[in-house]
């Protein structure tokens, strides 16, 4: 199946919608004609991305993206400051970080899609691995940065994954001083850094007519959260199930004073009984809702609420849009009804609106 995804060889799907239903929303200030995505995993390397658009998924996270350590048999790309593209091994840690997928294939997909006028919005999957966490704890927040820095200009949103089905990874940004710390990191050493050359390499491109003051002569340290606002892609933060309530309004409450994080990823594939057995689908769809219901108390429409795991059918949309999603991942209906299932999932969503009188998105919220 994947062979065919990435080569663009499964026939574009034909969704029929009801007239009478009204399933486009906006998320993050993009208009969709519903609020249905699909989530990392299934377009690990980022060349099935036009097909998987002409399948109905409009907003696409690619990945999962791993550091190199967990990928030691695998063919990467190393990303530094001096090299860009070339199979060779960093004697310097700082420059030691590698993306298991290829760049252009993103770039490439992102400049077709334009020029289709197509709507998709492309969110990458920054993870570090566990095995990188068992041995240089201390480099987690480099390894995210450099990963930050090689994808800023490539995608839409960004999703930086500090959830693990092992606990690993979330249990270090558990310390909230070290999570505070890490979101001051990444605003000051990425899109702060990354924002300014922006700005430069655009008004080299384009300079200002005679008369215009030059965008970077207006720079000062005291406009930095402005043009972080409007130089950077979105960037959603993703947790897993395993938190207290307490955690969680801590999150939300430091998520939100960081300034760089615009919504939240909950729920998600869970192990079974403590072991390293990952549960997807139907089995984790109680513990998905719940911690859903959680964030929308504390985050009161403040940052953007995006729900995966246990969501199998239309009616499962409907129930995390009612409980305060903003947009829904799915994963297990493509695995289990092929990559047809968007036209399943939506005459589903739409029945269910149906019988509950609702015909229109914004009114399951009400």
């Amino acid at each position: 199946m994947r062979f065919l995804l990435r080569n663009n060889m499964i026939p574009d799907a034909s969704l029929i919608h009801d007239d009478k239903i009204n399933l486009k929303s906006t998320f993050l200030g993009f208009d969709l004609k519903y609020p249905i995505g699909l989530a990392p995993g299934i377009d690990l390397i980022g060349k099935g991305m036009l097909n998987l658009n002409n399948l109905g998924f409009e907003f696409i996270e690619v990945g999962p993206l791993l550091d190199q350590s967990e990928n030691e048999n695998k063919t990467n790309i190393y990303l530094s400051k001096d090299t860009k593209g070339k199979n060779i091994v960093h004697e310097n840690q700082e420059n030691y970080f590698s993306v298991y997928f290829s760049l252009p294939h993103l770039q490439g997909a992102l400049l077709d899609l334009h020029r289709e006028n197509k709507n998709l919005i492309l969110s990458t999957n920054l993870k570090i691995s566990n095995k990188s966490l068992n041995t240089a704890p201390y480099m987690s927040d480099l390894l995210f940065i450099k990963s930050l820095q090689s994808i800023f200009h490539i995608s839409d949103v960004i999703t930086i994954n500090l959830s693990s089905y092992k606990s690993k990874a979330i249990l270090q940004y558990k310390n909230m001083n070290k999570f505070e710390k890490f979101m001051e990191k990444i605003k000051e050493t990425v899109y702060y850094e990354m924002g300014v050359k922006a700005i430069l390499n655009y008004e080299t491109l384009v300079p200002p007519k005679e008369g215009e003051t030059k965008i970077f002569d207006l720079l000062n340290l005291q406009f930095q959260n402005t043009l972080i606002k409007y130089t950077r892609p979105k960037i959603l933060l993703r947790l897993d199930t395993k938190l207290t309530n307490e955690d969680i309004k801590n999150y939300v409450e430091l998520s939100k004073k960081s300034g760089i994080i615009d919504g939240i990823v909950v729920g998600g594939m869970t192990t079974k009984g403590g072991s390293d057995i990952y549960v997807a689908g139907e089995s984790n769809r109680e513990e998905s809702t719940r911690i859903l219901k959680e964030f929308h108390t504390h985050t009161k429409g403040q940052l953007a609420l995006i729900s995966s795991g246990g969501i199998l059918t239309g009616e499962d949309i409907y129930e995390r849009l009612r409980n305060g999603a903003d947009l829904v991942l799915i994963y297990s209906p493509y695995i289990i009804n092929g990559p047809y299932c968007m036209e399943k999932l939506i005459k589903e969503l739409e029945e269910k609106m149906k019988n509950e009188g609702k015909f229109d998105i914004k009114s399951i919220k009400s």
